[in-house]
Protein backbone atom coordinates (compact mmCIF):
# COMPACT_ATOMS: atom_id res chain seq x y z
CA UNK A 1 0.00 0.00 0.00
CA UNK A 2 2.53 2.39 1.09
CA UNK A 3 4.44 1.35 -1.95
CA UNK A 4 1.35 2.46 -4.36
CA UNK A 5 0.88 6.00 -3.02
CA UNK A 6 4.80 7.04 -3.37
CA UNK A 7 4.45 5.78 -6.73
CA UNK A 8 1.07 7.59 -7.05
CA UNK A 9 3.11 11.04 -5.62
CA UNK A 10 5.69 10.57 -8.05
CA UNK A 11 3.20 10.91 -11.13
CA UNK A 12 2.00 13.53 -9.73
CA UNK A 13 5.21 15.18 -9.38
CA UNK A 14 5.75 14.29 -12.82
CA UNK A 15 2.46 15.37 -14.22
CA UNK A 16 2.93 18.98 -12.80
CA UNK A 17 6.17 19.24 -13.64
CA UNK A 18 5.52 18.67 -17.52
CA UNK A 19 2.40 21.24 -16.91
CA UNK A 20 5.04 23.18 -15.60
CA UNK A 21 7.27 23.23 -18.10
CA UNK A 22 4.58 23.48 -21.57
CA UNK A 23 3.40 26.54 -20.13
CA UNK A 24 6.76 27.47 -20.72
CA UNK A 25 6.94 26.79 -24.11
CA UNK A 26 3.55 28.96 -25.00
CA UNK A 27 4.24 32.86 -26.39
CA UNK A 28 1.92 35.61 -26.65
CA UNK A 29 0.77 36.78 -29.73
CA UNK A 30 1.82 40.37 -29.12
CA UNK A 31 4.70 41.50 -27.01
CA UNK A 32 4.78 45.64 -26.29
CA UNK A 33 7.88 46.92 -24.35
CA UNK A 34 6.55 50.65 -23.31
CA UNK A 35 8.48 53.11 -21.52
CA UNK A 36 7.47 54.89 -18.42
CA UNK A 37 9.01 58.30 -16.99
CA UNK A 38 6.70 59.86 -14.66
CA UNK A 39 8.40 62.98 -12.32
CA UNK A 40 7.03 64.55 -9.65
CA UNK A 41 3.40 63.68 -9.70
CA UNK A 42 1.03 65.17 -7.38
CA UNK A 43 0.15 62.37 -4.33
CA UNK A 44 -3.41 62.16 -5.60
CA UNK A 45 -2.10 59.48 -8.51
CA UNK A 46 -0.89 56.48 -7.02
CA UNK A 47 -1.31 54.16 -10.40
CA UNK A 48 -0.20 54.29 -13.98
CA UNK A 49 -1.56 51.81 -15.96
CA UNK A 50 -0.23 51.17 -19.92
CA UNK A 51 -3.19 49.80 -22.07
CA UNK A 52 -2.09 48.63 -25.52
CA UNK A 53 -4.44 47.09 -28.12
CA UNK A 54 -4.39 45.58 -31.69
CA UNK A 55 -7.27 45.97 -34.25
CA UNK A 56 -7.73 45.32 -37.92
CA UNK A 57 -8.93 47.94 -40.48
CA UNK A 58 -9.99 45.29 -42.40
CA UNK A 59 -12.93 44.33 -39.87
CA UNK A 60 -12.73 48.17 -38.01
CA UNK A 61 -16.49 49.00 -38.78
CA UNK A 62 -19.58 47.61 -38.80
CA UNK A 63 -20.90 48.70 -41.92
CA UNK A 64 -24.53 47.73 -41.26
CA UNK A 65 -24.52 49.13 -37.54
CA UNK A 66 -21.09 51.95 -38.38
CA UNK A 67 -19.59 50.42 -35.08
CA UNK A 68 -15.99 49.21 -34.35
CA UNK A 69 -15.53 45.79 -34.41
CA UNK A 70 -13.69 44.84 -31.02
CA UNK A 71 -9.61 45.03 -30.96
CA UNK A 72 -7.96 41.58 -31.72
CA UNK A 73 -6.23 41.96 -28.71
CA UNK A 74 -5.41 43.92 -26.12
CA UNK A 75 -3.60 43.76 -22.86
CA UNK A 76 -2.63 46.29 -19.80
CA UNK A 77 0.00 46.79 -17.18
CA UNK A 78 -0.36 48.66 -13.79
CA UNK A 79 2.46 50.58 -12.57
CA UNK A 80 2.94 51.94 -8.79
CA UNK A 81 3.63 55.41 -8.66
CA UNK A 82 6.08 55.96 -5.62
CA UNK A 83 6.33 58.95 -4.15
CA UNK A 84 5.25 60.86 -7.34
CA UNK A 85 7.92 59.11 -9.42
CA UNK A 86 7.30 55.99 -12.05
CA UNK A 87 10.34 55.20 -14.00
CA UNK A 88 10.53 51.75 -16.15
CA UNK A 89 8.95 49.59 -18.72
CA UNK A 90 5.89 48.22 -18.80
CA UNK A 91 6.27 44.86 -20.99
CA UNK A 92 2.37 43.90 -21.81
CA UNK A 93 2.08 40.63 -23.14
CA UNK A 94 -1.24 39.54 -24.21
CA UNK A 95 -3.22 36.95 -27.36
CA UNK A 96 -5.69 37.60 -29.54
CA UNK A 97 -9.26 37.53 -28.67
CA UNK A 98 -11.15 34.18 -28.86
CA UNK A 99 -12.34 33.98 -32.24
CA UNK A 100 -9.81 36.66 -33.48
CA UNK A 101 -6.61 35.87 -35.79
CA UNK A 102 -3.31 37.39 -34.59
CA UNK A 103 -2.20 37.70 -38.18
CA UNK A 104 -5.19 40.02 -39.11
CA UNK A 105 -4.01 42.91 -37.19
CA UNK A 106 -2.68 45.66 -38.77
CA UNK A 107 -2.57 48.96 -36.30
CA UNK A 108 -1.21 48.98 -32.97
CA UNK A 109 -1.92 51.63 -29.82
CA UNK A 110 -0.92 52.47 -26.57
CA UNK A 111 -2.29 54.87 -23.97
CA UNK A 112 -1.03 56.18 -20.42
CA UNK A 113 -4.08 56.25 -17.72
CA UNK A 114 -3.77 57.43 -14.01
CA UNK A 115 -5.45 56.52 -10.95
CA UNK A 116 -7.01 59.64 -8.99
CA UNK A 117 -7.26 57.98 -5.70
CA UNK A 118 -9.58 61.31 -4.98
CA UNK A 119 -12.33 59.60 -7.10
CA UNK A 120 -11.78 56.30 -7.28
CA UNK A 121 -11.55 56.65 -11.04
CA UNK A 122 -8.79 55.69 -14.35
CA UNK A 123 -8.14 58.64 -16.32
CA UNK A 124 -6.04 59.35 -19.96
CA UNK A 125 -3.15 60.98 -18.71
CA UNK A 126 -3.04 63.46 -21.62
CA UNK A 127 -6.08 64.57 -20.33
CA UNK A 128 -4.68 65.36 -16.93
CA UNK A 129 -1.36 66.70 -17.87
CA UNK A 130 -2.57 69.03 -21.01
CA UNK A 131 -2.25 72.37 -18.96
CA UNK A 132 0.72 71.13 -16.62
CA UNK A 133 3.28 69.82 -18.90
CA UNK A 134 6.01 71.81 -20.76
CA UNK A 135 4.75 70.92 -24.30
CA UNK A 136 8.40 72.18 -26.06
CA UNK A 137 9.96 69.06 -24.31
CA UNK A 138 9.42 65.53 -26.31
CA UNK A 139 6.62 63.15 -24.50
CA UNK A 140 3.86 60.99 -25.22
CA UNK A 141 0.95 59.92 -23.58
CA UNK A 142 -0.47 57.99 -26.59
CA UNK A 143 1.01 56.41 -29.27
CA UNK A 144 0.00 54.51 -32.34
CA UNK A 145 1.41 52.51 -35.76
CA UNK A 146 1.09 49.65 -38.21
CA UNK A 147 1.71 46.31 -38.20
CA UNK A 148 1.48 45.87 -41.60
Amino acid sequence: MLKEITHIKHYVLVCILMLGSTGLCFAEDFTFNVPIALYNMPAQYSLAKTRCQCTSKTGSQNTKTGQHAPPVGYGEKDLPIINGTCVGTAVIRFNAASGANPADATDWSCVLLLFDKKTGKWYSADQLMYNAHNRSKPFKTYDQGYLK
